[in-house]
C-alpha cells in the first residue's frame, strides 16, 4: 500500500471507531474520551489525529487536536495546525457553527504563540 500509513495499534483503531460512533452524543463521547482516548500514548494520539484528518472527519479531528493540546508534553506545532487547516479547507467546514472552523483554530494558534513568546 504505497502512500498510506497504516495504524497498527489496535487501541488507536478502536479509538477512531469510538470517536466516530459517539460524535453525535456528547455525554457518551466525553465518557469514551476519559476511558480510552486519554490512555493512548503520544504517538498513537497523533496517529489518530492524522487518520481522522485523512478521512476528512474534521470536527472529530479538531476535538482530538484539542485533547492533544491539553497534554503536558504538547508544545504549539505549526505542522499540526497546518494539517488540520488543510483538512478543514478540504471538507469545506469553514463555518459550521459547532466550533469546528478555521477561524477558531487560527485564533487559538495565534493566541498560543503570543502567550508562549511573552511567558
Amino acid at each position: 500500500m504505497e502512500g498510506k500509513k497504516l495504524i497498527r495499534e489496535r487501541e488507536a483503531l478502536f479509538v477512531i471507531q469510538g470517536l466516530k460512533r459517539f460524535r453525535h452524543d456528547e455525554e457518551k463521547l466525553e465518557k469514551f474520551v476519559k476511558s480510552h482516548v486519554l490512555r493512548l500514548l503520544k504517538m498513537d494520539k497523533i496517529a489518530v489525529l492524522n487518520e481522522l484528518e485523512r478521512q476528512e472527519e474534521v470536527c472529530i479531528a479538531l476535538k482530538m487536536f484539542r485533547i492533544i493540546q491539553k497534554e503536558e508534553w504538547y508544545t504549539p506545532d505549526v505542522y499540526l495546525y497546518k494539517d488540520l487547516i488543510i483538512a478543514l479547507a478540504r471538507a469545506k467546514k469553514k463555518n459550521d457553527g459547532g466550533g469546528c472552523g478555521m477561524e477558531s483554530l487560527l485564533h487559538h494558534y495565534v493566541v498560543s504563540k503570543t502567550t508562549s513568546v511573552y511567558s
